[in-house]
């Protein structure tokens, strides 16, 4: 007798559905399902784009005093895309001077991973950057993927080895771009933000900013307070009535997050700058917002270099091609 399979993908789906509770949403389970790293990529659109401003690209000098690093979101695919940027993020490092990665979230498609032992840390994160000049710290926030499953390992899993650095839900850590030249770091935890569990950590966002010295602060965390994405409106709108009043009393230097997909630079109304870099695995198609000073939807990642006096952001294809270098003079 013939059996009937009509049923099954209903089944599947109400088995995910039970196994990751109420508080995730039906397009977070099914999300569960994709199996991402079959999958290639493709460029998107920039819908409404104006012309690119011009720009410089950094003189590379070994003997200087700055402080590199790469800014990458929405990664962990496993797929081509995501395989290709590693690559060329490694034939950058093999130049020298690339001190760590912000890891800017949705490190792991479509579920996050369920243990310290999930068969994910080495297909989508440790075989993916593989590279011996990529053997540097990762610091790395939450995203809404990464909360489908067990968000705790992500932290759990700094105490396993060197190279993964997430301490806790938010931290701070801190750099030095010359002697006597400090940078201080706030990762942050937007995932928790917007499911209304903002309270605490805000109070500890504030506390820290106040209490830093260093020339430069950046915070970091997975979405984004100003996009052109149009999946992302309603969130990036709760985003900034959480953040924005707080980035602009303690007038950080920028917010760099992932998320949409894509590559962006805005600055706010008060003039604090924005980065999105999440167009590290899948890049999807966005608008030219009147904040937007560089939007991209092409596979590419953030090359920022920090000095005594600027910060140089450099938005880079998959090809290795610079479309893009905004400089933020410090204030």
């Amino acid at each position: 007798m013939k059996q009937n399979f009509r049923w099954f993908p209903l089944l599947i789906l109400v088995a995910v559905t039970l196994n990751l509770g109420a508080d995730n949403t039906l397009s977070d389970r099914l999300a569960c399902l994709i199996p991402y790293q079959l999958f290639g990529y493709r460029s998107g659109k920039v819908m409404n784009a104006e012309p690119t401003l011009d720009f410089t690209v950094p003189v590379q000098n070994g003997d200087g005093e700055y402080l590199q690093f790469f800014a990458l979101g929405c990664s962990g695919s496993g797929n081509k895309g995501q395989k290709l940027v590693a690559g060329r993020m490694a034939a950058i490092a093999d130049q020298g001077r690339i001190a760590f990665v912000l890891y800017l979230g949705d490190n792991f498609y479509g579920c996050g991973v369920s243990s310290v032992s999930d068969p994910q840390w080495q297909t989508k994160f440790e075989a993916v950057y593989h590279q011996p000049s990529l053997q540097i710290p990762f610091y790395a926030a939450l995203g809404n993927h990464d909360y489908l499953k067990n968000s705790q390992a992500q932290v759990d899993y700094t105490g396993t080895q060197e190279r993964w650095r997430m301490p806790d839900r938010y931290y701070t850590f801190s750099e030095n771009v010359a002697p006597g030249v400090g940078v201080d770091f706030f990762a942050i935890d937007t995932e928790a933000l917007l499911r209304g569990k903002a309270a605490e950590q805000i109070a500890w966002l504030d506390e820290k900013l106040g209490q830093s010295t260093a020339r430069w602060k950046l915070v970091f965390g997975h979405h984004p307070v100003y996009t052109g994405s149009p999946d992302n409106d309603i969130e990036s709108e709760v985003i900034r009535e959480i953040l924005e009043p707080l980035f602009d009393r303690h007038k950080i230097d920028a917010y760099i997050s992932a998320d949409s997909h894509t590559l962006e630079v805005h600055r706010s109304p008060s003039g604090l700058y924005y980065i999105v870099s999440g167009a590290s695995s899948r890049p999807r198609t966005l608008r030219w917002e009147e904040t937007t000073v560089f939007a991209s939807a092409e596979l590419g990642f953030v090359l920022i270099r920090l000095s005594k006096t600027e910060m140089t952001v450099q938005f880079i294809d998959a090809q290795g091609g610079i479309d893009y270098v905004h400089t933020i003079q410090h204030k």
